[in-house]
């Protein structure tokens, strides 16, 4: 595969790098945006399973420096729970596809549009993650949803020998 090229016509396995290679971009970005409207709004409590105390006492310094870093003087705050809910629903689906990728591909069990499907998979998720964030109206995200779930199936269903 070519260095910073989406791929067109590539490997099973490549695709698999590609699509792990692109959700790490996505959920960092995810992390990022999250700090930066903590930052914006002060807010470190919501989406979070508890509190964090140590988050209240940052020095001075740091959160200056933090604030200039996450440009948080211009642009849109984005709703903290929503960028948090966007993470969690990608820890739920995408490392199950990105793991039963992996261990088709690693049996040798790989669907003929294996790599079609990775590709599909991947669109499908930066999808669903914008119209998630973005509060897309409906049904724009439970289309890109549902196509991702038809992606893992496929897979799944060459895992059991369809």
């Amino acid at each position: 595969m070519a260095r910073g090229a989406i791929p067109v016509d590539t490997s099973f396995p490549d695709m698999l790098l590609w699509a792990a290679a692109v959700f790490a971009i996505k959920i960092t970005l995810m992390h990022a945006l999250q700090v930066r409207s903590r930052l914006m709004t002060g807010d470190n409590k919501s989406s979070r399973q508890a509190h964090w105390v140590e988050d209240e006492s940052i020095p001075d310094v740091f959160l200056k420096a933090f604030q200039v870093m996450f440009v948080t003087f211009a642009g849109p705050v984005l709703d903290i729970n929503r960028l948090g809910g966007a993470q969690q629903n990608a820890a739920e689906n995408e490392l199950f596809f990105l793991a039963l990728g992996s261990l088709l591909s690693a049996h040798g069990s790989v669907p003929a549009n294996g790599a079609d499907i990775v590709k599909y998979y991947v669109y499908s998720r930066l999808v669903h993650a914008a119209t998630f964030v973005f509060k897309a109206p409906q049904p724009a995200r439970a289309l890109a949803w549902a196509s991702g779930m038809a992606c893992m199936m496929v897979l799944a269903a060459a895992a059991l020998g369809y």
